[in-house]
Parts: structure tokens; C-alpha cells; sequence
């Protein structure tokens, strides 16, 4: 996924927005994000998304 300073996430899919955070490590100035409960919901619900755009 590489750097993204700057980028505008506004038209990025859930599935993107996820990787995007996997690839940073999951952190960020307010620290780690892997076992947040809020972040597990979002790869959930992107992994949902990816699934159904697929069929």
C-alpha cells in the first residue's frame, strides 16, 4: 500500500482503509490499534463488503 500522507480516503473502500492500517503496523499518534474492538468491527465489516462486491 505504501505511504499516504495526504491522501483523501474520503472514496477509499472499507477493505482499503484496512489495509492501509495493517500496512502502518496499526499505529498512529494515539498508539496501537490491533486489538482495538472498534478496528476488529471495521476488518469485519470491510472483509463483509469485499466478499459481496465480489458476487
Amino acid at each position: 500500500m505504501g505511504k499516504s500522507y495526504g491522501k483523501d480516503w474520503s472514496g477509499a473502500t472499507l477493505q482499503e482503509i484496512v489495509e492501509q492500517l495493517e500496512w502502518c503496523g496499526y499505529e498512529c499518534e494515539a498508539g496501537k490499534l490491533h486489538m482495538n474492538v472498534a478496528f476488529e468491527e471495521l476488518k469485519r465489516r470491510a472483509e463483509a463488503e469485499a466478499h459481496k462486491e465480489q458476487d
